[in-house]
């Protein structure tokens, strides 16, 4: 695993980091899913933190109806972009650099609303 403030190495499945994100979410009982529990998600999903270290009790596949979060829209439009961009299926992967550019534009747009949550350094 690598420690933080290290790139990640290898490629992750976007789809991981959507769903570990979503589970942040419903654990944390945050009223919507946004920049702060995806950059937590690849963190997690990158190997640059344990899961554990989120601090909350999480089970990253488990998801339960009224723990489903609706999406910032602006959140939303990031994800659609990307997801299309990258090949807009169930396996599509992002590359180390692409992990790193998706975690620049989460925090560009968190600055945009003054937030300072998690970031992946």
């Amino acid at each position: 695993m690598p420690a933080t403030g290290e790139q990640p190495s290898e490629s992750v499945r976007f789809v991981d980091i959507l769903t570990t994100a979503s589970s942040i979410a419903g654990a944390r009982s945050t009223p919507q899913l946004g920049v702060d529990e995806l950059v937590l998600a690849v963190r997690v999903v990158s190997g640059a933190m344990a899961i554990d270290d989120v601090g909350e009790a999480i089970h990253p596949l488990l998801i339960r109806g009224q723990d489903a979060k609706p999406v910032a829209p602006e959140v939303r439009q990031l994800i659609q972009r990307w997801y299309a961009a990258i090949g807009g299926t169930a396996d599509s992967e992002l590359p180390p650099a692409d992990i790193e550019r998706f975690v620049q534009e989460l925090e560009a747009l968190a600055g945009s609303d003054g937030g300072d949550g998690p970031r992946l350094e």
